[in-house]
């Protein structure tokens, strides 16, 4: 990995700092919560930090946060945050959550959800210069517009009717018309493709929905600092929607042993405004260039 400037192992920047120049190779970074810190060392060593409500044992809340800096073939960006957040089995609708987003949890419960995916995409994901068939791709690789699909964990003449509910609350949280999937030609029970039963399963998607910052501020709010701390305080709204790609996700799965797991995922694909550097056939950048920040070191 390449560095502009005198970086040492105990170099520690602010997340608003001059953060070092990447060369093609991948970066990651696993950055606690809580955390105001950037802790980079002169080598691709990725590191991972959990932060915790206090609690002791399982029935303690955790979050995580990742972020991946990837270069592609086209010398564009894939930058790919990912937040997680685990919340511990309870039996009280009325629970305080230290960390975990209330209104999922509520989600959960009022509409007995098993497993959710829900995404926000706009652009084309390049499958030729960008990948297809590794974890990565073919994970977040999302189709246009709005894509939905729960399983249920109720009686199958019941689920028609939760799913209609279910989309109008997600309509209200994320600012957006996945209500329009409440209609029987917007969604569907597919037998194949999800799991090998999947008759309590529906799926919908609305492929024309245009993607904004209407949809994306709710999803931030669902973080325990929303982009007030930790990688999420990175996002600049300008380079994100002004990229060639971008994709925001959520994919929850809930369970009486495991409690629920909420993953977010945001997925851009950018071109650094840099030159590039010598002997490489990728550009030279930086976080605070690709990102827009204005930092100093400590």
């Amino acid at each position: 990995m390449a560095f502009e400037g005198p970086f040492t192992n105990s170099t520690r920047f602010h997340l608003y700092s001059q953060l070092p120049v990447f060369s093609t190779q991948t970066a990651i970074f696993r950055i606690l919560a809580s955390s105001s810190r950037l802790h980079l060392p002169n080598r691709p060593i990725p590191f991972f930090v959990v932060g915790s409500d206090g609690g002791d044992g399982p029935t303690a809340e955790e979050f995580t946060e990742e972020l991946l800096l990837r270069p592609l073939p086209d010398r564009k960006l894939l930058a790919h945050f990912h937040f997680e957040s685990r919340a511990p089995p309870s039996i009280s609708n009325g629970r305080h959550h230290h960390l975990f987003p209330k209104a999922i949890a509520q989600l959960v419960q009022k509409f007995h959800i098993r497993e959710l995916e829900l995404s926000f995409t706009q652009g084309r994901w390049n499958y030729e210069s960008w990948g297809g068939s590794d974890p990565m791709s073919s994970t977040n690789a999302k189709p246009p517009g709005v894509e939905l699909w729960a399983l249920f964990d109720l009686p199958i003449d019941e689920i028609d009717v939760t799913w209609k509910n279910l989309t109008h609350s997600l309509s209200g949280l994320f600012c957006s018309s996945i209500n329009f999937l409440e209609s029987s030609t917007a969604y569907s029970a597919p037998d194949w493709g999800f799991f090998s039963n999947s008759s309590n399963l529906r799926y919908g998607a609305l492929p024309r929905e245009a993607v904004c910052t209407e949809n994306l501020t709710p999803w931030l709010k669902l973080l325990p600092c929303r982009d007030k701390a930790g990688i999420a305080s990175l996002l600049d709204r300008p380079s994100i929607y002004k990229g060639y790609y971008h994709s925001q996700r959520l994919h929850l799965i809930s369970s009486t042993l495991t409690g629920i797991i909420l993953k977010q995922s945001l997925t851009i694909v950018l071109q650094p405004s840099v030159g590039r550097s010598k002997g490489s056939l990728q550009p030279s950048w930086s976080i605070s260039s690709v990102f827009r920040l204005k930092a100093r070191p400590e």
